[in-house]
């Protein structure tokens, strides 16, 4: 793949065009001596075990992730993969990809090319070449050039420099319990009369009533199917991020509604402008309802789990939630004020 580099500056990746010789997209690990003796028991280990095996000893052999202009700087694979081999027939294969390839559904629909490659089955075409590809730019119906600015433009960079400067962050994983997700779903949908509510909305709505450094939150909605032009498999960044006032957000029936209409929180030219400045915007993304294993005959999958490294130098309240196992959702998170011990989040863990 090479990156192509419009008249506006913008930057977008053209596939079909790279040298096999320049990098090594695939590259196989030897377990250390350390990982291999805790993976010896990986079959009695729990949930909380599983995570740190991995984020102690193997998540320190993968490479970091690198900012989109680092890796076109440097020269690094836009895709690569690492197998890790561990006793007792369990591996582990970390695969990264660039933003600047794709947002997370290309990523996933990656994934599933893969398996099905490696299953011997037809593999779904990506369309590659669809014509809004040359910008990222997308934005809700609602945004004006006013509420863009202040979302992307001077105000937004201030918050941001304003936290890099003063406020410490770093990313680790919160595991909440499928069950008992199900179980606040349930009593939310009697409780509040709404009968679409869904764990993604229990989730995000208890994250939100827990994170005390952010006063608006932005969702990355995909917009495939949603956006004229653009088809469900399109690869590439077609995403845009709708902002929710936390008092929206903090209420899973609430937030329901935002979701479902594909909206912004705010009405046009009423986006608010001291939360951008001050630096008091999260930004949440689910992986939970488009996410792809990796899966081949005769094996089974035990837990997924994104690198902490993907939170490095984000001067954001950041949070991505996705499919830890069959029995824990994840969230990895860098928050700078988190109250586990607030709202709902504490029946959920």
């Amino acid at each position: 793949m090479k990156e192509n580099i419009f008249a506006s500056g913008e930057l977008w990746i053209q596939s079909g065009t790279f040298n096999p010789d320049e990098h090594s997209f695939v590259q196989i690990l030897d377990a250390p001596p350390q990982a291999v003796r805790r993976a010896n028991d990986l079959d009695s280990m729990n949930a909380t075990d599983i995570l740190q095996l991995i984020n102690d000893d193997i998540f320190p052999m993968l490479d970091p992730f690198e900012l989109t202009s680092a890796q076109i700087k440097n020269r690094l694979p836009l895709f690569s993969a690492t197998l890790i081999l561990l006793p007792g027939n369990y591996a582990v294969y970390s695969i990264k990809m660039s933003h600047c390839v794709g947002d997370g559904v290309t990523f996933f629909q990656l994934i599933k090319q893969v398996s099905l490659c490696m299953n011997g089955l037809k593999v779904a075409p990506i369309d590659w070449d669809v014509p809004l590809k040359a910008t990222h730019e997308f934005y809700p119906p609602e945004f004006s050039p006013r509420d863009v600015d202040i979302s992307y433009g001077l105000p937004f960079l201030i918050g941001a420099l304003k936290n890099f400067l003063f406020t410490r962050r770093q990313g680790s994983i919160i595991l909440l319990d499928k069950h008992k997700v199900r179980a606040k779903k349930k009593e939310l949908r009697e409780q509040l009369g709404c009968s679409d509510i869904s764990s993604n909305d229990v989730i995000t709505a208890a994250l939100c009533q827990a994170v005390k450094s952010s006063d608006v939150f932005v969702f990355t909605e995909n917009t495939r199917s949603i956006i004229q032009g653009v088809p469900v498999n399109a690869g590439g960044n077609f995403l845009w991020e709708i902002p929710v006032p936390r008092e929206v957000c903090s209420s899973a029936d609430e937030l329901r509604r935002v979701v479902a209409s594909s909206s912004s929180g705010y009405k046009t030219n009423e986006l608010p402008l001291q939360p951008f400045l001050c630096g008091r915007v999260a930004r949440v993304t689910s992986l939970a309802s488009i996410a792809e294993s990796l899966l081949y005959n005769g094996t089974e999958g035990f837990a997924t789990v994104p690198s902490p490294s993907f939170m490095k130098g984000i001067p954001l309240d950041v949070a991505l939630i996705f499919r830890f196992n069959k029995q824990y959702w994840g969230v990895l998170q860098n928050f700078a004020e988190f109250d586990a011990t607030e709202g709902m989040i504490q029946d959920l863990l």
